[in-house]
């Protein structure tokens, strides 16, 4: 089985292929949003240098969120044509679950905080080690401040005393609000986002025990009112969709039918 993974939750963009035995290929850019314009060049890159085609795929896994508005609309609507156009399987893949991945070999309570802007973060609690991970609470949206008095009640009353782990871009972010929670240790950068190969692998997991979803029914889990303008945000879905359909696009290849975006 090879899936394509597709990561763009927050202002970073990441794909990534590979199946149940691991990660083949993988490319992320950071900086500045363009999710739009980057996502199937880096799709079309990861594939050439996994060695696969779109078409020899077999599930697309792709981050459902929560996270920023717009990315989210352009990574389902791209995994969405794709599917569609390749008559492919999905699996939906939470962001932060894909951030409590990263931790996963930590013997640690982790708390995935994504920024949700506008004073706000993202953000689960978890249990992680051996390999496994394990949701405790969330995922849930709040002040930052909200998120410090849970995570120290989390840490300390509820879970031994054994503290908490915070990662993610929202816990960088408001490391001086979270911080102020007894036995709470702050992840470095290199911990801000969720990995593609994080939605991978949850993405091969998930398709194993059959959790798939058709095109038509995937949605994004947004938690929050839109961050950006709504033509901005549609313009740029529309932008995806194309590409994608493009992507896969040669003469008797796609069937009929109508799309689901």
């Amino acid at each position: 089985m090879m899936l394509l993974a597709i990561e763009t939750s927050t202002k970073a963009v990441g794909v990534a292929v590979g199946g149940p035995a691991g990660m083949t290929a993988t490319i992320r850019m950071d900086g500045p949003p363009r999710h739009a314009e980057q996502l199937m060049p880096l799709v079309s890159a990861c594939c050439s240098y996994a060695g696969v085609t779109l078409a020899a795929l077999d599930v697309i896994a792709v981050d459902t969120g929560p996270g920023l508005f717009t990315g989210l609309r352009v990574g389902v609507a791209t995994a969405k044509a794709l599917a569609f156009a390749l008559a492919k399987d999905l699996v939906a893949v939470s962001s932060l679950d894909a951030l409590a991945w990263s931790m996963r070999f930590t013997e640690a309570t982790v708390a995935a905080v994504l920024d949700a802007r506008r004073g706000q973060c993202f953000w689960a609690v978890y249990r992680c080690g051996g390999g496994a991970v394990q949701q405790v609470t969330g995922p849930a949206v709040g002040a930052p401040e909200k998120v410090r008095d849970a995570l120290a009640e989390y840490g300390c009353a509820r879970l031994g005393k054994r503290g908490v782990t915070a990662v993610g871009d929202g816990a960088l972010r408001y490391a001086s609000v979270l911080s102020e929670a007894d036995g709470l240790t702050l992840g470095d950068a290199s911990l801000a986002y969720p990995p593609p190969e994080g939605v991978l692998a949850l993405g091969a997991s998930g398709a194993s025990s059959a959790q798939l979803v058709r095109p038509a029914d995937l949605r994004a889990m947004y938690l929050t009112d839109p961050d950006a303008d709504a033509s901005t945000a549609s313009a740029a879905v529309a932008s995806a969709a194309h590409a994608s359909a493009e992507s896969v696009a040669s003469p008797g290849g796609a069937s009929e039918g109508t799309a689901p975006w």
